[in-house]
């Protein structure tokens, strides 16, 4: 059957190219069909605010595929919790059991034999407030020239998570992002979705609240989470220059700073023009023909980076010796 004009209804020859690759509000494609010129001259002032709308969601889309692939690669890199069995309960939900004991060690993943999901959700449990306090910078450079102003949104979801963690449940709160577009639109970006069992980490604001949300506790400026670290980290430095004692807790931001800090350094190379790679910016604003090869080139990229100066700052001082030593200066 001929694609109808839009204007017209007759046959339809051709489309809007400047929306050919664009999505609708649950990021399917969608494209604006006319029989000629005089058709969609006809209709320009109707379309043009669409038009842009639509290209602005199709990057908003794709840099939510974006970071979230980065996400789930930067958490698997830094991942530091000794599992010890994952079974599956009577609810059909995972059973995942590990040492209570704190280390800042990293070891191997243990999830591979997961389904993608189950390891998604596996991978996001704990790391509710990683994507806001340790993954600014990226987020900053996949958004840019498509969000308005972004926002951090402490929430409380509805139902349960695909798993349960028996020694370290974690909290039930978590930080979401909420994003305006150039046409005034909200959307939710909420790169920990497969805790919940979704792996499409782009949603129109309202109905994310709608079907996701119990309760909103907080929202703030984003850079809120990351300033909320640093003035954690300035606590631990202001009792560190009194007793030179560094405990658990504290070795545990300090950590938290070495990811941030490193993964900064790892975008900075990963995107950089002088070796040939484009910025995230760009990597979403590529053809649909070239996108998901670009997006894991990159993500591969990013995680083999990140693991490398992991390894090399381990191998040196410890993970949290190096955020101090950062700290102190030396």
């Amino acid at each position: 059957m001929a694609t109808p004009c839009t204007v017209c209804k007759g046959s339809a020859k051709h489309r809007c190219s400047r929306r050919s690759e664009g999505v609708d509000v649950d990021g399917h494609p969608t494209s604006t069909w006319y029989c000629g010129t005089e058709c969609q001259k006809a209709h320009w002032s109707i379309h043009k605010t669409e038009c842009k709308s639509v290209n602005l969601r199709k990057h908003l889309y794709r840099a939510g595929d974006i970071l979230q692939a980065t996400f789930l690669a930067h958490t698997r890199t830094t991942w530091n919790y000794r599992i010890v069995n994952i079974e599956r309960g009577v609810d059909g939900r995972l059973q995942v059991h590990s040492e209570q004991k704190y280390t800042e060690h990293r070891v191997a993943f243990q999830g591979a034999h997961l389904s993608a999901i189950e390891q998604g959700a596996l991978l996001s449990h704990h790391e509710g407030v990683t994507p806001t306090s340790e993954m600014g910078g990226a987020i900053k450079q996949a958004l840019a020239g498509t969000v308005v102003n972004l926002e951090e949104s402490m929430v409380i979801p509805k139902g349960a998570s695909l798993l349960e963690w028996k020694a370290r449940p974690g909290p039930e709160e978590y930080w979401v992002m909420r994003a305006k577009l150039a046409d005034g639109s909200l959307w939710a970006l909420d790169l920990a979705c497969a805790k919940y069992g979704t792996t499409r980490p782009v949603t129109p604001w309202m109905t994310f609240v709608d079907e996701r949300v119990t309760a909103i506790i907080a929202t703030a400026p984003a850079g809120t989470t990351e300033r909320m670290l640093d003035d954690s980290l300035d606590e631990i430095m202001a009792k560190h220059k009194q007793s030179g004692i560094v405990d658990k807790l504290s070795k545990d931001v300090l950590c938290t700073d070495s990811f941030r800090q490193i993964a900064r350094y790892v975008l900075s190379l990963t995107t950089s023009h002088e070796d040939g790679h484009m910025t995230l910016t760009e990597l979403a604003k590529l053809p649909n023909k070239d996108f998901e090869a670009a997006k894991e080139a990159y993500v591969v990229r990013y995680a083999h980076t990140f693991n490398t100066l992991l390894e090399g700052a381990e191998k040196k001082d410890g993970l949290s010796a190096a955020a101090l030593k950062l700290r102190i200066g030396l």
